[in-house]
């Protein structure tokens, strides 16, 4: 309650739109955390770790495509789909990772 009239009383002080506050924020919010992901992307690129990255795209560009789905079939998005989503993400990670780790355990025998 104390800070939806705080952000009221902010955005009629400053005179700008609830949009431009959000692009803005939003903005930040991403810039933050390009500059925090760097190093992190840069050690898993050194590491060579393709597999890692492959991963990460492909839950991204997923995630991606359900919202862009979302948009043209002109449906509100559905925080059930988006749980099941994420659901098949992580199960999918949990079994590349058993499966990798089974390969290296079984190739070093």
């Amino acid at each position: 309650m104390f800070i939806s009239t705080w952000f009221k009383n902010l955005l009629e002080t400053l005179e700008i739109e609830s949009y431009l506050f959000y692009l803005i924020v939003l903005f930040i919010a991403i810039l933050s955390l390009y500059f925090m992901l760097k190093p992190v992307i840069t050690w898993i690129v050194s590491l060579k770790s393709t597999r890692l990255l492959t991963y990460l795209l492909s839950s991204l560009i997923t995630m991606l495509c359900l919202f862009v789905i979302s948009i043209f079939i002109d449906q509100p998005f559905d925080s059930a789909i988006f749980r099941t989503l994420l659901q098949a993400i992580s199960l999918f990670g949990i079994v590349l990772a058993l499966f990798y780790s089974i390969l290296r355990v079984t190739k070093r025998s």
